[in-house]
């Protein structure tokens, strides 16, 4: 990991935000404890109750309520979507001519989250899949959430220059790689970040060891300790969905998602529901269609 020496300065977060993400990572939260976040705002009161209300949950009748609105929707899932929500809400911090560029990048980690919770929870419940499987559904949310957190950092930073630069990488992912052009232009890159983000979300070293590779090659990922790879795996599955959901217009991205070596090796992992990738390949559509009125619905 390169040696960071600039002075950055990270987005500022809502205190909201690491209150979420403490209750995330705990096993034992209560519904008292959702709902008391909750309530202490008021829009974040009405997104859940919108959530709750929305075609895209199928829940039957109007749900007026805010605790049947959280046990409809699960205590960890409401969480994930509210950190979504506050995620979404931080690009008004960044200078008013890369506000759109900061959209778009917010918007990209959201799908990365809302996907990789779909890639992993098919044909599971929140009761069927056990405590060991949601919490790592919970970390693998987490962590796709804020995977490429440290471009906003660049952005906020350097917003000319990286404006340019992600504007670039936005419109064409796979013929131009972030992480090579911010280090010629920077002499840093996002994953330079990796550290200090694992300092301020309290990020284990496994999650951002797993962060990491998922810009590495496939081979150095097969010797990556298990709980890394596992949950690297999954990143790199639901980045590339978000990437080909944001082209699907684009036949090359989508075939080069296609025949990408991850799904075997997802399949071999045994960390999904899938009986094989073609399986997954059918259903991609269709989670993209989920994913896009879900995020109408946050924004």
């Amino acid at each position: 990991m390169p040696k960071l020496t600039l002075k950055l300065t990270f987005p500022p977060l809502p205190d909201t935000l690491a209150r979420i993400t403490e209750l995330m990572r705990r096993e034992d939260v209560e519904l008292k404890e959702v709902i008391s976040l909750i309530e202490h705002d008021p829009s974040a009161a009405a997104f859940v109750l919108k959530l709750a209300n929305s075609p895209i949950y199928g829940l039957r009748g109007k749900v007026s309520s805010l605790q049947r609105a959280v046990v409809l929707l699960g205590i960890k899932s409401t969480l994930q979507n509210l950190m979504s929500r506050v995620l979404l809400r931080t690009r008004s911090g960044f200078p008013e001519e890369v506000q759109e560029i900061a959209r778009a990048l917010i918007l990209h980690n959201v799908a990365t989250a809302l996907l990789v919770r779909k890639l992993l929870m098919y044909k599971r419940s929140p009761v069927s899949a056990g405590s060991y499987a949601m919490e790592f559904v919970s970390e693998a949310f987490t962590m796709a959430l804020l995977h490429d957190f440290g471009k906003l950092v660049l952005l906020l930073n350097f917003p000319e220059k990286a404006g340019k630069l992600y504007r670039m990488v936005l419109e064409d992912p796979f013929h131009h790689s972030s992480f090579w052009l911010e280090q010629a232009q920077f002499g840093i890159n996002h994953l330079s970040l990796i550290k200090e983000m694992g300092k301020r979300f309290n990020f284990p070293m496994y999650v951002q060891y797993a962060i990491m590779l998922h810009h590495a090659p496939m081979e150095q990922l097969r010797e990556a300790p298990e709980a890394a790879r596992r949950l690297s795996l999954a990143l790199i599955a639901a980045n590339l969905s978000a990437h080909a959901m944001e082209h699907t217009h684009r036949l090359e991205v989508r075939e080069r998602v296609q025949t990408h070596p991850v799904w075997p090796l997802l399949l071999e992992a045994k960390q999904t529901l899938f009986s094989s990738v073609e399986e997954i390949q059918e259903m991609l559509p269709q989670f993209w269609e989920e994913t896009r009125q879900e995020l109408e619905t946050m924004a």
